[in-house]
């Protein structure tokens, strides 16, 4: 076993050149008496590139030495070179035959929870689930490592991860709905709609007054409101009120649009409509556009990426628009 060794070597003294080189490991056996270093020629400046013997030392810190002599005779300061003298390795592939993980605090080599591993190998790419059960809100971290088929472990893979607890909450009873047309008069301001009964889960139905409307496109749009006295969002339904030939009132349903106010993702609920393609643009309060879509299908989910605010959203179907209020909150 050898190591390859390179120094560079100076002359102390004018008109001196290096006429011999020696090397020791750990122990000076004294002058002259350490192993050569070939020098081909003797000079002033020498660069030397030598390999020097290993065999017999033990695995462990060592101290390679080496100085040279010039040609009075007069011998240099040692130079001194740190190695390390490792084990045998393996030229054979091992396979990892075991994983195990652990969270926060390392219990020992092989007993941690193990991971599954169905098939040996010297690649392997596994999932497993991570028993969380019992830990405290707050961050930690887990740490996963594998030992091969010869018994060595690898490094640690670390992942931080943060465990939140969930406050369970009971859901309170819808106790009030409201409805307006148009214009949002407030919280509360609405028109109260008749319950039955309050719940988690209320169906109701009422009638609407249309009186006083003019004929055209309008909004309704209804809400409700918990026993915390928290309003839900706002459903809107658009609808058409046309003059018969009777002179009484007609509404025809055209979409509904929820929820509103929202954070982005909505519904548009097209099942009352005839046309198969529906042109929405939304422009912010500049006039500017900031969103423009064709779209086609009944209920259609949407996602608008906008910055919290109030826009305007139109509608073309056919020889239909319409235009009302969206809000993003």
């Amino acid at each position: 076993m050898f190591i390859p060794a390179f120094m560079l070597l100076a002359a102390t003294a004018a008109g001196q050149q290096v006429q011999r080189v020696e090397y020791f490991i750990d122990t000076d056996p004294g002058f002259g008496l350490a192993t050569p270093v070939p020098v081909t020629a003797p000079g002033h400046d020498l660069s030397l590139s030598f390999q020097a013997d290993l065999s017999g030392l033990a695995q462990d810190f060592h101290i390679l030495g080496i100085r040279a002599c010039d040609e009075s005779g007069r011998w240099g300061t040692p130079f001194q070179q740190n190695f390390y003298i490792t084990g045998p390795v393996s030229t054979l592939s091992a396979d990892v035959t075991f994983a195990e993980y652990f969270i926060d605090a390392d219990p020992g080599f092989g007993l941690a929870t193990p991971v599954p591993i169905a098939s040996p190998g010297n690649n392997l790419s596994l999932s497993f689930h991570v028993d969380a059960a019992g830990l405290a809100q707050g961050f930690h971290v887990m740490m996963v490592r594998a030992c091969d088929d010869m018994g060595r472990w690898s490094a640690i893979h670390q992942q931080v991860f943060y465990v939140f607890k969930a406050v369970t909450m009971e859901i309170p009873d819808v106790t009030g709905m409201e409805y307006f047309i148009d214009e949002d008069p407030g919280f509360g301001s609405g028109t109260p709609v008749n319950m039955s009964s309050h719940g988690k889960d209320v169906t109701a139905d009422f009638l609407v007054y249309l009186g006083g409307l003019s004929d055209g496109d309008h909004i309704i749009y209804i809400r409700g409101k918990d026993a915390l006295n928290r309003w839900s969002h706002t459903f809107a339904h658009a609808f058409t009120l046309n003059a018969t030939g009777t002179g009484e009132k007609e509404a025809a349903s055209w979409f509904r649009l929820y929820p509103n106010p929202g954070d982005g993702h909505f519904m548009l609920d097209l099942t009352d409509m005839h046309s198969g393609t529906v042109t929405i643009t939304i422009r912010d309060m500049s006039g500017r556009t900031v969103y423009a879509n064709e779209l086609h299908g009944e209920i259609i989910p949407v996602y608008v990426d906008l910055s919290a605010g109030v826009y305007l959203l139109r509608m073309d179907a056919g020889k239909k628009c319409f235009s009302h209020k969206l809000i993003i909150q």
